[in-house]
Protein backbone atom coordinates (compact mmCIF):
# COMPACT_ATOMS: atom_id res chain seq x y z
CA UNK A 1 0.00 0.00 0.00
CA UNK A 2 1.37 3.67 -0.96
CA UNK A 3 0.69 5.54 1.76
CA UNK A 4 0.65 9.10 2.42
CA UNK A 5 -1.29 11.84 5.10
CA UNK A 6 -3.19 14.06 2.93
CA UNK A 7 -3.97 15.19 -0.64
CA UNK A 8 -6.82 16.98 -2.60
CA UNK A 9 -9.28 14.35 -1.85
CA UNK A 10 -12.11 15.73 -3.17
CA UNK A 11 -10.24 15.27 -6.95
CA UNK A 12 -9.51 11.44 -6.02
CA UNK A 13 -14.19 11.36 -5.54
CA UNK A 14 -15.26 8.29 -7.68
CA UNK A 15 -17.43 10.35 -10.92
CA UNK A 16 -20.41 9.20 -9.28
CA UNK A 17 -20.15 10.51 -5.94
CA UNK A 18 -18.55 13.74 -7.04
CA UNK A 19 -21.89 13.65 -9.24
CA UNK A 20 -23.79 13.27 -6.57
CA UNK A 21 -22.29 16.41 -4.48
CA UNK A 22 -22.85 18.46 -7.48
CA UNK A 23 -26.39 17.81 -7.69
CA UNK A 24 -27.13 17.84 -3.98
CA UNK A 25 -26.06 21.76 -4.08
CA UNK A 26 -24.22 24.06 -1.49
CA UNK A 27 -24.33 21.48 1.33
CA UNK A 28 -22.51 18.79 -1.23
CA UNK A 29 -20.38 21.21 -2.23
CA UNK A 30 -18.88 22.07 1.13
CA UNK A 31 -18.48 18.39 2.14
CA UNK A 32 -15.84 18.24 -1.31
CA UNK A 33 -14.06 20.97 -0.10
CA UNK A 34 -14.01 19.89 3.75
CA UNK A 35 -12.34 16.48 2.81
CA UNK A 36 -9.30 18.29 2.80
CA UNK A 37 -9.90 18.72 6.07
CA UNK A 38 -11.57 16.06 7.38
CA UNK A 39 -9.19 13.01 6.22
CA UNK A 40 -5.78 14.52 7.87
CA UNK A 41 -8.24 15.48 11.01
CA UNK A 42 -9.52 11.50 11.26
CA UNK A 43 -6.03 10.20 10.62
CA UNK A 44 -4.71 12.01 13.59
CA UNK A 45 -7.93 10.78 15.43
CA UNK A 46 -7.27 6.96 14.54
CA UNK A 47 -3.82 6.87 14.05
CA UNK A 48 -3.70 5.82 10.46
CA UNK A 49 -1.28 5.90 7.46
CA UNK A 50 -3.45 6.87 4.17
CA UNK A 51 -3.54 5.19 1.05
CA UNK A 52 -5.19 5.93 -1.65
CA UNK A 53 -9.17 6.02 -2.67
CA UNK A 54 -10.39 3.14 -3.73
CA UNK A 55 -13.58 3.13 -6.84
CA UNK A 56 -17.00 2.51 -6.45
CA UNK A 57 -18.54 5.08 -3.87
CA UNK A 58 -21.28 6.66 -5.10
CA UNK A 59 -22.25 8.78 -1.59
CA UNK A 60 -18.69 8.47 -0.05
CA UNK A 61 -14.89 8.87 -0.55
CA UNK A 62 -13.50 5.65 0.69
CA UNK A 63 -9.74 5.14 1.05
CA UNK A 64 -7.49 2.15 1.67
CA UNK A 65 -5.76 3.05 5.14
CA UNK A 66 -3.56 1.05 7.53
CA UNK A 67 -3.99 1.45 11.45
CA UNK A 68 -1.00 1.87 13.58
CA UNK A 69 -0.68 -2.11 14.79
CA UNK A 70 0.01 -2.50 11.15
CA UNK A 71 -3.98 -3.46 10.28
CA UNK A 72 -5.47 -2.40 6.71
CA UNK A 73 -8.91 -1.13 7.09
CA UNK A 74 -11.22 0.98 5.30
CA UNK A 75 -11.85 4.60 6.06
CA UNK A 76 -15.68 5.70 4.65
CA UNK A 77 -16.71 9.34 4.80
CA UNK A 78 -20.25 9.71 3.60
CA UNK A 79 -21.80 12.94 2.16
CA UNK A 80 -24.81 14.94 3.86
CA UNK A 81 -28.34 13.86 1.69
CA UNK A 82 -31.18 11.80 2.31
CA UNK A 83 -28.50 8.35 3.33
CA UNK A 84 -29.16 7.17 6.67
CA UNK A 85 -25.72 7.21 8.19
CA UNK A 86 -27.00 6.51 11.87
CA UNK A 87 -28.67 3.29 10.40
CA UNK A 88 -25.43 1.89 8.62
CA UNK A 89 -22.98 2.48 11.42
CA UNK A 90 -25.74 0.62 14.48
CA UNK A 91 -26.05 -2.24 11.46
CA UNK A 92 -22.16 -2.63 12.09
CA UNK A 93 -22.17 -1.99 15.60
CA UNK A 94 -24.90 -4.70 16.09
CA UNK A 95 -23.98 -7.01 13.55
CA UNK A 96 -20.27 -6.99 15.19
CA UNK A 97 -18.79 -8.82 11.91
CA UNK A 98 -21.56 -11.20 11.85
CA UNK A 99 -22.20 -11.39 8.19
CA UNK A 100 -20.71 -7.62 7.25
CA UNK A 101 -17.76 -5.83 7.91
CA UNK A 102 -16.19 -5.18 11.50
CA UNK A 103 -16.32 -1.59 12.66
CA UNK A 104 -13.42 -0.33 14.39
CA UNK A 105 -14.47 2.78 15.12
CA UNK A 106 -16.94 6.00 13.78
CA UNK A 107 -16.82 9.45 13.69
CA UNK A 108 -20.11 11.24 13.83
CA UNK A 109 -19.16 15.09 13.23
CA UNK A 110 -17.39 13.32 9.71
CA UNK A 111 -19.70 10.81 9.20
CA UNK A 112 -17.32 8.50 9.03
CA UNK A 113 -16.77 4.99 9.19
CA UNK A 114 -13.62 2.87 9.97
CA UNK A 115 -13.81 -0.70 8.91
CA UNK A 116 -12.24 -4.59 8.28
CA UNK A 117 -10.99 -4.02 4.68
CA UNK A 118 -12.01 -7.22 2.88
CA UNK A 119 -11.14 -8.50 -1.00
CA UNK A 120 -12.94 -7.93 -4.31
CA UNK A 121 -16.58 -8.60 -4.84
CA UNK A 122 -18.26 -11.65 -5.43
CA UNK A 123 -19.27 -9.91 -8.97
CA UNK A 124 -16.25 -9.82 -10.46
CA UNK A 125 -14.41 -13.04 -9.56
CA UNK A 126 -16.41 -15.31 -13.10
CA UNK A 127 -18.94 -17.28 -10.42
CA UNK A 128 -21.99 -18.68 -11.59
CA UNK A 129 -25.19 -16.77 -10.65
CA UNK A 130 -26.11 -19.86 -8.55
CA UNK A 131 -22.89 -19.69 -6.90
CA UNK A 132 -23.36 -16.03 -6.14
CA UNK A 133 -27.07 -16.99 -4.81
CA UNK A 134 -25.38 -19.69 -2.39
CA UNK A 135 -22.78 -16.61 -0.94
CA UNK A 136 -25.25 -14.49 -0.43
CA UNK A 137 -27.45 -16.40 1.18
CA UNK A 138 -24.54 -18.20 3.15
CA UNK A 139 -23.85 -14.80 4.36
CA UNK A 140 -27.10 -13.41 5.12
CA UNK A 141 -28.02 -16.37 7.51
CA UNK A 142 -24.51 -15.03 9.66
CA UNK A 143 -26.18 -11.72 9.18
CA UNK A 144 -29.59 -12.94 10.61
CA UNK A 145 -28.37 -14.20 13.49
CA UNK A 146 -27.86 -11.04 15.07
CA UNK A 147 -29.56 -10.47 18.67
CA UNK A 148 -31.98 -7.09 18.19
CA UNK A 149 -33.94 -6.88 20.82
CA UNK A 150 -34.46 -3.39 22.00
CA UNK A 151 -33.55 -1.72 18.66
CA UNK A 152 -35.16 1.16 16.97
CA UNK A 153 -34.23 0.81 14.07
CA UNK A 154 -36.73 1.61 10.37
CA UNK A 155 -39.18 -1.91 10.24
CA UNK A 156 -39.79 -4.02 7.46
CA UNK A 157 -43.66 -2.58 7.84
CA UNK A 158 -41.73 0.91 6.85
CA UNK A 159 -40.23 -0.24 3.72
CA UNK A 160 -43.26 -2.12 2.60
CA UNK A 161 -45.04 1.28 3.05
CA UNK A 162 -42.50 3.65 1.44
CA UNK A 163 -41.93 1.55 -2.16
CA UNK A 164 -45.93 1.41 -1.93
CA UNK A 165 -45.69 5.11 -1.97
CA UNK A 166 -42.46 5.49 -4.23
CA UNK A 167 -44.45 3.07 -6.66
CA UNK A 168 -47.25 4.98 -6.49
CA UNK A 169 -46.03 8.40 -7.42
CA UNK A 170 -43.31 7.37 -10.14
CA UNK A 171 -45.37 5.03 -11.92
CA UNK A 172 -47.47 8.35 -12.41
CA UNK A 173 -44.54 11.18 -12.70
CA UNK A 174 -42.58 8.84 -15.46
CA UNK A 175 -45.77 8.17 -18.16
CA UNK A 176 -47.29 4.33 -16.98
CA UNK A 177 -43.96 2.32 -18.19
CA UNK A 178 -45.15 -0.92 -16.80
CA UNK A 179 -48.60 -2.66 -16.72
CA UNK A 180 -51.29 -0.88 -14.64
CA UNK A 181 -51.67 -4.58 -13.00
CA UNK A 182 -48.19 -4.38 -12.17
CA UNK A 183 -48.42 -1.38 -10.12
CA UNK A 184 -51.67 -2.84 -8.53
CA UNK A 185 -50.27 -6.08 -7.90
CA UNK A 186 -46.79 -4.79 -6.33
CA UNK A 187 -49.10 -2.72 -4.04
CA UNK A 188 -51.34 -4.97 -2.68
CA UNK A 189 -48.34 -6.57 -1.87
CA UNK A 190 -47.04 -3.75 -0.38
CA UNK A 191 -49.70 -3.59 1.54
CA UNK A 192 -49.77 -7.35 2.48
CA UNK A 193 -45.95 -7.09 3.55
CA UNK A 194 -46.67 -4.31 6.07
CA UNK A 195 -49.47 -5.99 7.61
CA UNK A 196 -47.50 -9.34 8.08
CA UNK A 197 -44.55 -7.17 10.21
CA UNK A 198 -44.15 -9.31 14.00
CA UNK A 199 -41.26 -8.76 16.44
CA UNK A 200 -41.34 -12.61 16.36
CA UNK A 201 -40.45 -12.60 12.44
CA UNK A 202 -37.69 -9.87 12.61
CA UNK A 203 -33.69 -9.90 12.11
CA UNK A 204 -31.56 -7.33 11.07
CA UNK A 205 -31.74 -7.62 7.55
CA UNK A 206 -28.92 -5.87 5.11
CA UNK A 207 -31.53 -4.70 2.68
CA UNK A 208 -29.49 -4.25 -0.04
CA UNK A 209 -27.64 -7.40 -0.69
CA UNK A 210 -26.07 -7.61 -4.26
CA UNK A 211 -23.18 -8.82 -5.47
CA UNK A 212 -21.31 -6.13 -5.72
CA UNK A 213 -22.11 -5.32 -1.60
CA UNK A 214 -20.79 -8.74 -1.23
CA UNK A 215 -17.12 -9.22 -0.51
CA UNK A 216 -14.57 -11.84 0.16
CA UNK A 217 -13.24 -12.10 2.87
CA UNK A 218 -9.12 -11.67 2.83
CA UNK A 219 -6.50 -14.21 2.66
CA UNK A 220 -9.07 -16.59 1.02
CA UNK A 221 -9.10 -18.00 -2.23
CA UNK A 222 -11.47 -17.13 -5.04
CA UNK A 223 -13.34 -20.33 -5.61
CA UNK A 224 -17.21 -20.44 -4.79
CA UNK A 225 -17.75 -21.44 -1.35
CA UNK A 226 -14.99 -18.63 0.57
CA UNK A 227 -16.33 -16.95 3.09
CA UNK A 228 -18.11 -13.48 2.23
CA UNK A 229 -18.92 -10.29 4.24
CA UNK A 230 -20.88 -7.66 3.34
CA UNK A 231 -20.75 -3.93 2.69
CA UNK A 232 -23.22 -1.03 3.34
CA UNK A 233 -25.82 -1.82 5.64
CA UNK A 234 -29.16 -0.23 5.19
CA UNK A 235 -29.56 -0.66 9.45
CA UNK A 236 -33.55 -2.35 8.89
CA UNK A 237 -35.03 -4.40 11.05
CA UNK A 238 -37.41 -6.59 9.16
CA UNK A 239 -38.79 -10.27 7.91
CA UNK A 240 -35.53 -12.25 6.18
CA UNK A 241 -37.52 -12.54 2.74
CA UNK A 242 -36.85 -8.68 2.43
CA UNK A 243 -33.47 -9.64 1.98
CA UNK A 244 -33.83 -12.22 -0.33
CA UNK A 245 -35.77 -9.14 -2.25
CA UNK A 246 -32.40 -8.19 -3.94
CA UNK A 247 -31.52 -11.39 -5.41
CA UNK A 248 -35.10 -12.14 -6.86
CA UNK A 249 -34.72 -8.50 -8.69
CA UNK A 250 -31.39 -9.26 -9.99
CA UNK A 251 -29.59 -11.39 -13.00
CA UNK A 252 -32.40 -10.35 -15.42
CA UNK A 253 -30.70 -11.58 -17.78
CA UNK A 254 -31.40 -15.32 -17.04
CA UNK A 255 -34.70 -14.89 -16.62
CA UNK A 256 -35.78 -13.19 -19.53
CA UNK A 257 -36.55 -16.36 -22.23
CA UNK A 258 -38.98 -17.86 -19.26
CA UNK A 259 -39.76 -15.30 -16.51
CA UNK A 260 -42.70 -16.74 -14.67
CA UNK A 261 -40.82 -20.33 -15.03
CA UNK A 262 -37.23 -19.06 -13.68
CA UNK A 263 -38.34 -16.90 -11.54
CA UNK A 264 -40.62 -18.85 -9.81
CA UNK A 265 -37.72 -21.23 -9.93
CA UNK A 266 -35.64 -18.81 -8.12
CA UNK A 267 -37.87 -18.37 -5.15
CA UNK A 268 -38.08 -21.92 -4.45
CA UNK A 269 -34.16 -21.99 -4.58
CA UNK A 270 -34.14 -19.10 -2.14
CA UNK A 271 -36.47 -20.76 -0.03
CA UNK A 272 -35.07 -23.79 0.24
CA UNK A 273 -31.23 -22.39 0.84
CA UNK A 274 -32.38 -20.04 3.75
CA UNK A 275 -35.97 -21.67 4.99
CA UNK A 276 -38.12 -18.62 4.41
CA UNK A 277 -41.81 -18.54 3.36
CA UNK A 278 -41.83 -18.42 -0.59
CA UNK A 279 -44.71 -16.50 -0.87
CA UNK A 280 -43.11 -13.48 1.37
CA UNK A 281 -39.60 -13.85 -0.83
CA UNK A 282 -41.91 -13.50 -4.11
CA UNK A 283 -44.01 -10.52 -3.26
CA UNK A 284 -40.91 -8.62 -1.62
CA UNK A 285 -38.91 -9.12 -4.85
CA UNK A 286 -42.09 -7.97 -7.02
CA UNK A 287 -41.88 -5.16 -5.19
CA UNK A 288 -38.07 -4.33 -5.97
CA UNK A 289 -37.81 -5.35 -9.32
CA UNK A 290 -40.72 -2.93 -10.25
CA UNK A 291 -39.38 -0.16 -7.81
CA UNK A 292 -36.06 -0.37 -8.78
CA UNK A 293 -36.81 -0.79 -12.50
CA UNK A 294 -38.96 2.38 -12.22
CA UNK A 295 -35.46 4.26 -10.32
CA UNK A 296 -33.29 3.17 -13.09
CA UNK A 297 -35.42 5.08 -15.16
CA UNK A 298 -35.82 8.05 -13.05
CA UNK A 299 -32.03 8.09 -13.58
CA UNK A 300 -31.83 7.40 -17.19
CA UNK A 301 -30.60 3.98 -17.21
CA UNK A 302 -33.59 3.20 -19.40
CA UNK A 303 -32.73 -0.30 -21.16
CA UNK A 304 -31.58 -2.10 -17.78
CA UNK A 305 -35.34 -0.49 -16.53
CA UNK A 306 -37.37 -1.62 -18.99
CA UNK A 307 -35.77 -5.38 -18.69
CA UNK A 308 -36.75 -4.98 -14.93
CA UNK A 309 -40.18 -3.75 -16.09
CA UNK A 310 -41.07 -6.19 -18.79
CA UNK A 311 -39.71 -9.13 -16.16
CA UNK A 312 -42.36 -7.92 -13.76
CA UNK A 313 -44.96 -7.42 -15.84
CA UNK A 314 -44.71 -11.18 -16.50
CA UNK A 315 -44.29 -11.78 -13.07
CA UNK A 316 -48.39 -9.41 -12.62
CA UNK A 317 -50.19 -12.62 -14.65
CA UNK A 318 -49.29 -14.54 -11.18
CA UNK A 319 -50.01 -14.21 -7.67
CA UNK A 320 -46.84 -16.34 -6.97
CA UNK A 321 -46.46 -19.52 -4.67
CA UNK A 322 -48.77 -20.15 -1.84
CA UNK A 323 -47.53 -19.27 1.44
Amino acid sequence: MRMRQTGQWQSELPDAARSRAVVAGDSGRRWMRDLDEAVPALADRWNLGIGDALPGGSESLVLDVRREDGTDAVLKIRMPGDDDFEGEARAYELSRGRGVASLYARSDDHRALLMERLGPCIADLGWSVADQIDATCRTLRELWRTPVENHSLPTGAWKANWLGDFIVHSWQRLGRPCDRRTRDRALDFAAERADAHTEATTVLVHADAHEQNLLLVRGQDYLPGTPCKFVDPGGLLAEPACDLAVPMRGWSTELRDAPVRRGRGRCAYLAELCAVDERAIWQWGFMERVSTGLHLLEIGIEEEAREMLEIADHWSCHSGPRG
